[in-house]
């Protein structure tokens, strides 16, 4: 059995492995002016380690989440570990659909 402590660490650690690859996104602020477009789209190197690292986070958030629930069944609390678990499956997919990733 893994100690509890040992449990929080990717749901620590999700959030901030997942802002470290969103603030490595080049920004276009107006997808409108072709220079802006062409300079973002030229920095390819930041363009893959920031999906790289984006991946990586959402990684480490499913295994939060399965570590969440094995807390929760561990804790005698099977009826709510079922009932959230689907939830948040489909809420999961829901919003990757929803954002197109």
């Amino acid at each position: 059995m893994i100690p509890y402590q040992f449990l929080a660490l990717p749901i620590i650690a999700f959030p901030l492995i997942l802002i470290t690859g969103i603030v490595l996104i080049p920004v276009v602020s107006n997808y409108a002016d072709h220079d802006l477009a062409e300079k973002a789209a030229q920095q390819t190197k930041l363009w893959f380690w920031s999906h790289l690292i984006s991946g990586i986070a959402f990684g480490t958030g499913l295994l939060a989440l399965f570590f969440y629930f094995a807390f929760l069944i561990g804790a005698a609390n099977p009826p709510l570990a079922n009932f959230i678990s689907p939830l948040c499956c489909y809420w999961g997919s829901f919003t990757r659909i929803w954002h197109g990733s």
